[in-house]
């Protein structure tokens, strides 16, 4: 009732011409719903929502009257969808609100559509029928009886009628349950009637849902009000109905044919049997169990959901109520189900996922069978699974194992299963031994569903331990097993079966989740787990599993901490590994992080911690409890832990610790027998880590466990006293190790080491044999070698670890012992093994034996070894022998190199002393190591530092070795310094460090053998003009283009033939600086400082030798460390200033200076070093300007010719550098050395500057720029190249206007190109700046002059010397000058404003006064104090005026006075040029009267008399600036203007109308008389009103733009107000449509006039409110003129206004709106549909009776019905919804 009163009072007070209006625009969008768009369709749905809110009940008695009058073949069937759709939106709406007459209204109309046909797939129908299933639901009591009386009594009901009693019992049954006695009651009777199998599949589906409903009778809410009807009802009310049901489907329904009847049947039966009486049920339950079967095994596993289903309900519902009857049906309902659960484990993974479902509901099935009968379940699963009467079918087997999984894991099935447990584990144990992966992947998938059975722990059990085993067996699956499985199997794998990586990674998990999360089954992991170790000898896989294992010893142990449960006494638990056997493999799995990661050995260690309590047997009988291993490991394990966990690791020291660990352990029990014990438990395991059975290829990794477990089983052994027991385990360490394994020889040679420290004989015993294997036979020639034994042959690669076993033996032997045995035992031996060693490992073991041995030996002052030449010798054999020759890489010869390095360097030191032949060859290694470069792969490096360390050392060696230290300084200098220059980086480091190194040691020798030094006497040859031919010739870094130096061919001994030395055989201080100081700047850091350590050093011994101070200087040689790590070219310049400044205090006068100079000259000017070469450039010039000045009366150091010759060299030079890559530096440097000179012969550089031809080269560009970046040359060369310009003759030969062919001089040309070289520095900038009006006019004048003689004419004296004749066309050269100027004279803002490619337009005639109007207005305006910076404001692309125009500043001034005077000159081109300059000058003279006055003087004096064309029109556009200036300053000139712009609007011609309207738009803003204006404000406005309706969206847009400035004028005052209004109301609404027109430029336009226009009324606001709103609208973002405009939001918006602020003009604008219903644009009507719209939905009542709402309502209807733009009927159609919106 309170319904009908809200609606009845909506009606009353609706106006009549809004009733007539909305029951009009309702009928016509209901009639249009046949629109054929589906965009418009749906608008006009949204639109009858809309209008529901002002009367739903008459939208839906409108929609229902229709679709009740209009039968179905009378209206379109997607109208019908349309309206059934809005009738569903505005129910689901407004609910309960619908009264029960429209209820029933509706119910009837869509019952009737829904029934309209008998197809069942019709889209319409099915909507229909979704409304009454909703009606149903909304409203059961009026609208369920009137469905349910659709059921007729004697036929069949249709289709959608139980489909609608379907959907709703199943919706909503709780409100459908008090109909149901009704509906079975119409349903019953007529079921055996069903014949056809779709009626069938309904009435079935049908009964399944209204069985669901009356089952939910067992479980209503107990408060709900909707249940109160329900409750009246129970479940035996409907028994008997539905067991008749039930008997129809058992006999009859459940044999059809069709799939879709018989699953539906399926489904129904099981889901009856739940509310049939248990009498019935047992009766029909044989009949139920077999068609059940039949239908869960007779249907493809795509159609088997619903029969699933079925078998479910059934299930429970039998399991529920008659378990006993059921038990004897459970084996076939099992069998059907588990061949479905076969059937989808054998899918593949795609349809595993189409059939997920299924399989979902068959877990539920068996779960429902287990609840009742869990023995028998398991019962069926063993049958299965059984080894021998059970199934051989892998899938079979894994779906048996996935039922057991799922059941362990229902929670809810857990009381069921707690006394089977044993049973579980029973059935998962007899599949352990299966091989398929398959069944594996299952087992630890049921392993981890049991172990994690909180409230059942199945591990628990007895046997569990098993499974336990497996896992960790599986997790321990070894790399070469998978590896090997992933070849074989490719095809399995690609099919996505599992593979024993996945099987790996799966038992590791459970594993892991066992652990850490699962602490129930710490009893079935303690202390089993330890056992596994003990298994791992005879299982070598396990070796991958001892993380795990670890990690799992750390979290059981943690929480069982000091409880009973974690001590065991050791002789009971038999396979728990005894205290040494732990201890040995711990020891060893703890020392490798470099493998096994450092959290993981971090882990090891935790755990060995925690099994440390146990190591003494506590709990052994008779223990007395003491714990000396336990406390050892207890303080020691914590500290190697905290190491690992410290970030400091290094894997030597790491080691040493665990050694020293193990070392201690070994003597904590003071027993023979335990230090036997932990030998042999070491020895037992041994074989663990290289097992045979691994491929090599994944026992690379293990090979250094084996070394660690060789080293510590020698280092435990040298503990054992019993000599037979050491003897035998010497034996075996020797026979266990891979000899040709790295690791396993250096850990049998430790080993072997450490035990010699107290068995020496025994060990040299055995070693000796191992190199010189004893043979049978007595060593004759029938002799041969042992084949078997301990004293058999272990090959050629155990001579390798006999070398290193001496090595070791050296360190770790009683010295004075082994010396006594060294040269009859040792020697001999390995000088014979060195001489047949052919295999790179044996010569590098020898080389390393060496080593340790001549580092031993050094300890040993009084022995002298007499053998050290023959092993010398033989280490040269080594490591000087060609890769090649024994094939071998590039790493294994640098090795062989630094280990024949690191003997020689403690041999040489050895007593005797070298001879001369032995220094020589010494000497020569030294050349081969810096010479060698190596090709490494990607994975290989060599230890450079370490070679270069060893290289310096083997030099001091040789040093002081030699008899003359002098001597040989030299000539290893001299050696040396072919390197200091060599192209290879790596070399010159090698080198520097190596001559540094040298350097030092000389001095120490000087001191120690008391040398004297006499000074240098003689100098180098004189310079040939200060320049050298061989510069030219110098290798240079990686070009390929430079010529080499030819290589130096290697003499008999393999080093390097000494160069020719550049100086006599005296000691030169500075040809050595001359050498390191290029060195300062290489690309080294090393060598950098390395070369200024030697710098440092050499200035010392010239103060040793010259007795002169240089302390200065050394202390700034030394101020330079820590500054020669440069970023920047200046700072190497810099450094090398103070470099320079150092050598030349000290060096002055010296003789060594030239030889400086020449070494700098000859060899660092061209460096292969870029910043080298820069460094001596630099320093030369530092040199020249300190060096080379001559005081006053004395003669120059350089003569003109000179300069002329040393400027023509360095011009040669420069052009050779530029042909080698990376040379910038070195060229700028040379450059500066030209500059200097040129500081000194300005005009002379300048003379043979001009010379060139233009386009200069990049050469003379550089030579120029330099000069001018020096502030006193670049004002003379610009005065200079000025003069030229402007006085010098332009043309070659005489001049006649518009002659053509003319040419330009070559010295015009030529000065202007240089002025751009100019212009590019910064000097030249300021200087540019300082002239620029003239430059700027100079220039221009230039370019236009270009344009009248376009080529150049060459001089005689370019003809001369020989030049080419240029060919660039002048313009292009005036053009890169002027470009220049700009750039550097203005900000860059200037050029930023230029479009790209603007300064070509420079070089296009016709182009040219454009560009330079461009030009000037941004140069006006970057001068101008107040000029526009803003960059945003391209030119190039738009007038000229985009920038604003400017009062005269003094640029504009300047080219004023300067250009006026060439107006009257006889050049065309300077006319011209004067012309554009003056036209738009005027466009930056306001407020000067005078100059305003001069430019249009000049305009004048050429357009109406000069006899050239292009003159005249450029002065005619001149004025054009006109209306720029204030209206008193112009007045004179614009009177006669503005007649003929009003006129010329309207002007055929399109490009006169617009410049037109533009000009004129312009000039009346400039307009100030009030009564001028206002007098063409109307003709001004029937011009832009005609214009808005133009067809070229151009002239639209300056009309509209046009009338924009009008309305802004009348909200200044400029115009009267009067006059304006009229005007203003009458553009409003064309400007508002087109604010949406098609055009950008239009909608932009009228934006922009909207703001205009806007403004005006918001100057005339009716309130302050009315300005508020308009100022939020316009001031959102989408409103701004280039914006996208929201056009619906902007018309709802504005529309709001108006109507409330502007109520007297809303029915003008409706008025006016609607004229554009006939536009001929789509977008322009749709917006005026869109603008009537909002302004009717925001009427008020009295607003609605002024207005002439029926006729806007007729126009929008006649849109939407006959408009053929889809756009503009959905914009009607969305406007006649809003009138639902109305007040």
């Amino acid at each position: 009732k309170a319904t009908v009163s809200v609606l009845y009072w909506k009606r009353v007070h609706m106006s009549t011409s809004f009733q007539n209006a909305f029951s009009k625009g309702v009928t016509a969008l209901v009639e249009s719903a046949k629109d054929s768009n589906e965009e418009v369709r749906s608008h006009i749905s949204s639109s009858l929502l809309s209008m529901a809110q002002k009367d739903f009940g008459a939208v839906l008695s409108v929609i229902s009257k229709f679709l009740t009058e209009h039968k179905s073949g009378q209206t379109p069937t997607h109208q019908r969808i349309t309206l059934l759709k809005a009738i569903r939106k505005i129910i689901l709406e407004y609910d309960e609100q619908v009264g029960d007459k429209l209820m029933s209204d509706l119910v009837t109309c869509c019952v009737a559509d829904m029934t309209a046909q008998m197809d069942i797939n019709s889209v319409w129908q099915q909507t229909a029928c979704q409304v009454v299933v909703d009606l149903m639901c909304i409203n059961p009591k009026v609208c369920t009886p009137y469905v349910i009386q659709q059921v007729p009594g004697t036929s069949l009901p249709h289709y959608f009628i139980m489909m609608a009693l379907s959907n709703a019992a199943n919706q909503r049954p709780i409100r459908f349950i008090p109909h149901m006695r009704d509906c079975m009651a119409k349903v019953l009777p007529i079921l055996g009637m069903a014949k056809q199998d779709n009626v069938r599949f309904m009435m079935a589906n049908g009964l399944a849902s209204f069985a669901e409903a009356v089952h939910q009778l067992d479980s209503l809410p107990e408060l709900s009000p909707r249940s109160k009807d329900a409750a009246k009802n129970k479940v035996e009310d409907f028994s008997e109905g539905m067991y008749t049901a039930l008997s129809l489907l058992v006999n009859d329904w459940s044999s059809a044919k069709e799939l879709k009847v018989r699953t539906a049947t399926a489904m129904a039966m099981g889901k009856l049997s739940y509310v049939v009486q248990n009498e019935r049920l047992e009766e029909r339950i044989p009949q139920l169990v077999k068609l059940l079967v039949v239908a869960v095994k007779k249907e493809k596993p795509k159609d088997l959901l619903q029969s699933l289903k079925g078998m479910t309900f059934f299930i429970e519902a039998g399991m529920n109520k008659l378990p006993s009857v059921m038990l004897p049906h459970l084996e076939s309902i099992w069998g059907a189900v588990f061949q479905q659960i076969v059937t989808f484990n054998g899918q593949s993974t795609t349809e595993q996922t189409e059939c997920l479902k299924n399989h979902q509901e068959l877990m539920l099935s068996v779960e429902a069978m287990a609840q009742g009968a869990c023995n028998t379940v398991l019962t069926f699963i063993q049958g299965v699974l059984d080894v021998k009467f059970g199934s051989k079918d892998v899938i079979t087997r894994c779906a048996a194992l996935g039922v057991i999984r799922h059941l362990v894991q229902r929670q809810h099935l857990d009381p069921h299963l707690a006394g089977l447990k044993n049973n579980v584990i029973a059935i998962v144990r007899t599949c352990i031994d299966d091989t398929d992966l398959r069944m594996k992947k299952t087992i630890i998938q049921t392993v981890m569903a049991m172990g994690a059975a909180a409230s059942n722990n199945y591990l628990a059990c007895e046997g569990a331990e098993v499974l336990v085993q497996y896992l960790i067996i599986h997790a321990a699956t070894p790399p070469h097993v998978v590896h090997e499985y992933g070849i074989k199997n490719k095809k399995l794998v690609d099919m996505g079966q599992p593979t024993p990586h996945d099987l790996k990674e799966l038992a590791a998990s459970v594993l892991s989740l066992f652990h850490s999360t699962l602490g129930n089954l710490d009893v079935v992991l303690w202390p089993y787990i330890l056992e596994v170790i003990g298994m791992m000898p005879g299982k070598p896989e396990l070796f991958y599993a001892f993380p795990l294992i670890a990690n799992i010893i750390c979290s059981v142990s943690k929480r069982l901490g000091n409880s009973h449960d974690f001590y065991f006494d050791f002789d009971r638990t038999v396979n728990v590994p005894r205290p040494e056997s732990l201890i040995a493999c711990f020891a060893v799995m703890m020392s490798q992080p470099q493998h096994l990661g450092l959290e993981v050995t971090a882990t090891i260690v935790r755990a060995m911690e925690a099994v440390a309590p146990l190591l003494d047997e506590p709990m052994k009988k008779g223990s007395d409890g003491t714990q000396p291993i336990g406390s050892l490991w207890l303080g020691i394990l914590p500290e190697i832990r905290a190491y690992l966990e410290s970030g400091e690791f290094k894997q030597d020291d790491y080691e040493d610790a665990c050694h020293n660990l193990l070392k201690k352990t070994s003597t904590a029990r003071k027993e023979e027998a335990w230090v036997q014990a932990l030998c042999t438990s070491l020895g037992t395991q041994l074989p663990l880590y290289t097992p045979a059975s691994v491929p090599a290829d994944f026992v690379k990794e293990r090979h250094d466990f084996k070394r660690v477990a060789l080293s510590m089983f020698g280092l435990v052994l040298a503990k054992a006293n019993l000599k037979t027991f050491v003897t035998d385990n010497v034996n075996l360490i020797v026979e266990v190790t891979d000899h040709t394994n790295e690791a396993q020889r250096v850990g049998c040679a430790k080993a072997l080491g450490s035990i010699s420290a107290l068995h020496t004989d025994v060990v040299l015993d055995k070693v000796n044999k191992v190199a010189k294997p004893p043979k049978t036979g007595g060593g004759g020639f029938f002799s041969k070698k042992v084949e078997t034994g301990p004293d058999r042959d272990f090959g050629e690669l155990s001579r390798a670890t006999a070398l290193l076993a001496y090595g070791h033996i050296s360190k770790k032997a009683n010295q004075s012992l082994f010396t006594s045995r060294l040269e009859t035992h040792v020697v001999p031996t390995y000088l014979e093994m060195v001489g047949l060693a052919k295999n790179p490992i044996v010569k590098l073991a020898a080389l390393s034996c060496q080593n340790m041995m001549g580092t031993s030996l050094r300890k040993c002052f009084e022995f002298s070894f007499t053998s050290k030449t023959n092993v010398m010798t033989a280490v040269y054999g080594q490591m000087l022998v060609e890769p090649s020759m024994y094939g071998m890489n590039d790493l294994t010869a640098y090795n062989l190199l630094s280990g024949g390095y690191a003997a020689l360097i403690p041999l040489t030191y050895l007593d005797p002393v070298c001879d001369e032949d032995s220094l020589t060859q010494l000497k020569q290694c030294i050349a081969a190591g810096i010479s060698k470069e190596w090709v490494l792969k990607e994975n290989e490096t060599v230890n450079e530092p370490g070679l270069q360390k060893q290289l310096g050392l083997l030099g001091c060696a040789i040093l002081e070795s030699a008899k003359d230290i002098v001597q040989s300084l030299i000539k290893q200098g001299d050696h040396l310094s072919t390197f200091l220059t060599d192209a290879n980086p790596v070399k010159r480091e090698r080198t520097v460090r190596a001559y540094i190194t040298l350097l030092k040691q000389f001095g120490k020798q000087c001191d120690h053998r008391g040398v004297t030094i006499e000074p240098v006497t003689k100098g180098p040859v004189e310079l040939d003009g200060g320049m050298q031919p061989q510069l030219l010739n110098v290798v240079v870094k990686e070009d390929p283009k430079a010529k080499k130096k030819p290589e130096k061919k290697p003499d008999k001994k393999g080093g390097v033939e000494e160069p020719t030395p550049v100086v006599n055989k005296e000691l030169s201080l500075g040809t050595i600086i001359g050498r390191l100081l290029p060195r300062l700047s290489d690309e080294s850091v090393k060598s950098k400082y390395d070369a200024l350590e030697g710098i440092s050093f050499c200035i010392k011994l010239h103060m040793m030798i010259s007795g002169h101070d240089a302390s200065k200087a050394l202390e700034t040689i030394k101020n330079l460390n820590g500054k020669l790590d440069y970023k920047t070219e200046a700072d190497v310049v810099l450094v090398m200033k103070e470099v320079t400044a150092a050598l030349a205090s000290f060096l002055a006068g010296s003789r060594e200076l030239p030889n400086l100079i020449e070494e700098l000259v000859v060899h660092g000017l061209l460096d292969p070093v870029e910043d080298s070469s820069v460094a001596v450039c630099a320093i030369l010039s530092g040199l020249i300007k300190a060096l080379g000045g001559a005081p006053q009366g004395y003669e120059p150091s350089l003569s003109d010719e000179e300069c002329k010759l040393f400027v023509h060299k360095l011009v040669v030079a420069l052009g050779v550098i530029k042909g080698v890559e990376n040379r910038s530096n070195t060229y700028r440097g040379i450059l500066l050395a030209i500059r200097a000179l040129a500081k000194n012969r300005p005009s002379l550089i300048f003379n043979e500057l001009l010379v060139y031809p233009v386009p200069h080269t990049e050469d003379i560009e550089a030579v120029v720029q330099t000069i001018a970046s020096d502030t006193g040359l670049s004002r003379l060369i610009t005065n200079h190249c000025l003069d030229v310009l402007l006085n010098a003759q332009l043309f070659d030969g005489g001049y006649s206007s518009g002659v053509k062919g003319l040419a330009v001089c070559a010295p015009v040309m030529a000065s202007c190109c240089t002025l751009g070289e100019v212009f590019g520095t910064s000097k030249g900038a300021e200087v540019a700046k300082q002239l620029q009006a003239a430059l700027l006019s100079a220039i221009l004048l230039l370019m236009s002059a270009a344009h009248e003689a376009p080529k150049i004419e060459q001089s005689e004296e370019q003809k001369k010397r020989g030049f080419a004749a240029p060919n660039t066309p002048p313009a292009q050269l005036v053009r890169k000058t002027l470009e220049v100027f700009t750039n550097v004279v203005y900000s860059e803002q200037v050029s930023e404003r230029f479009i790209e490619g603007f300064w070509e337009f420079f070089c296009d005639n016709n182009v040219f006064p454009y560009a330079t109007a461009c030009l000037l207005v941004a140069i006006v305006h970057d001068s101008h104090p107040e000029g526009n910076k803003d960059t945003e404001i391209k030119l190039g692309e738009s007038p000229v005026t985009v920038l604003p125009p400017t009062t005269a500043c003094t640029i504009v001034q300047e080219l004023y006075e300067f250009i006026v005077t060439y107006v009257q000159k006889v050049y065309d081109s300077h006319r011209r040029c004067a012309m554009v300059i003056l036209g738009q000058l005027l466009y930056h003279c306001q407020e000067s009267q005078q100059l305003l006055q001069g430019i249009i003087n000049a305009l004048l004096s050429r357009a109406g008399i000069d006899e050239q064309l292009v003159i005249k029109l450029q002065a005619t556009q001149g004025f054009t600036h006109i209306p720029v200036h204030k209206y008193d300053a112009i007045k004179l000139f614009v009177a006669p203007v503005i007649g003929s712009l009003v006129s010329c609007c309207g002007d055929p011609a399109l490009e006169v109308c617009l410049a037109a309207m533009g000009t004129l738009e312009a000039l009346i803003q400039r307009i100030v008389c009030k009564q001028e204006l206002s007098a063409v404000v109307v003709n001004v406005c029937l011009r832009t009103k005609s214009a808005l309706d133009s067809p070229d969206p151009r002239v639209r847009a300056a009309g509209c733009s046009l009338f924009g400035v009008m309305a802004k004028l009348a909200v200044e005052g400029t115009i009267e107000y009067s006059i304006m209004e009229p005007n203003v109301y009458g553009h409003i609404a064309g400007i508002l449509v087109h604010v949406n027109d098609e055009e950008v430029m239009v909608r932009n336009a009228c934006k922009q006039t909207l703001h205009d226009v806007v403004g005006y009324f918001k100057h005339s606001a009716p309130s302050r409110k009315a300005h508020d709103h308009l100022t939020k609208l316009f001031d959102k973002e989408h409103m701004a003129p280039t914006k996208q405009t929201n056009y619906d939001e902007f018309a709802n918006e504005y529309s709001k206004i108006w109507v409330r602020f502007y109520a007297h003009r809303v029915n003008d604008l409706l008025v006016g709106t609607m004229g554009y219903f006939q536009s001929n644009w789509a977008a322009v009507r749709a917006a005026a549909a869109m603008f009537n719209g909002t302004l009717l939905r925001h009427l008020s009542d009295s607003d609605q009776a002024r207005s002439n709402l029926e006729s806007s309502t007729a126009g929008l209807i006649n849109l939407m019905k006959k408009d053929n733009s889809a756009v503009v009927r959905t914009k009607a159609a969305k406007s006649l919804g809003m009138l639902g919106d109305m007040q």
